[in-house]
Parts: structure tokens; C-alpha cells; sequence
């Protein structure tokens, strides 16, 4: 899923198990993919589903519109900000 977002392409997502789930609903509220559930997984559902998403100019603009967020965020310097600010606080209470 990173690499597409970066990449600011579409997905077809199938998720199976754990975090898959939970994470191709977060990608389909973001606008960037169509989720199809393994129990439906066949490839005529499948070429439907991606001919939706061919034919949806608006998918193909969010993912490239996201992509455009990422590359100005940097991920690592927040983290270690959050990080370094939450130290400071719970240390400053000693």
C-alpha cells in the first residue's frame, strides 16, 4: 500500500487477515482503492471491479493528490519530534 500511495496509483485490494482488513477500508474511505473480499475473489468480479476503476477518473486524481501529501510530509523527523516531546514531558515531572 505505500509504495501506491507513493506512487499515486489506484489499488484493487484483497485483503486476508490481521491488519489487511482494517487497512483496505482506511485506503477505500481515502478514495485511493476498491477493495474486493477473498470470498468473492473471481476474475470476472475482479475485470469488473477494475474496469470501475479505469473508468473512474476521480480514484486515479485522489491517489495522485495523496501522493503529492506524501512527498511533502517527512515521516521520520514527526516521529522523532513526538517522540522527543514526549520524552521532555514525562521526564520533566522527576
Amino acid at each position: 500500500m505505500g509504495q501506491c500511495l507513493r506512487a499515486g496509483k489506484p489499488m484493487l485490494i484483497m485483503p486476508y487477515s490481521h491488519d489487511q482488513p482494517d487497512n483496505a477500508r482506511r485506503m477505500k474511505r481515502l478514495g485511493v482503492a476498491k477493495v474486493i473480499q477473498k470470498s468473492g475473489y473471481t476474475p470476472t468480479k475482479v475485470t469488473r471491479k477494475l474496469r470501475q476503476m479505469l473508468d473512474d477518473p476521480s480514484l486515479a486524481e485522489k491517489a495522485r493528490v495523496v501522493a503529492e501529501q506524501l512527498k511533502r510530509e517527512d515521516g521520520v523527523k514527526t516521529a522523532c519530534d513526538a517522540l522527543e516531546a514526549l520524552y521532555a514531558k514525562t521526564h520533566i515531572r522527576q
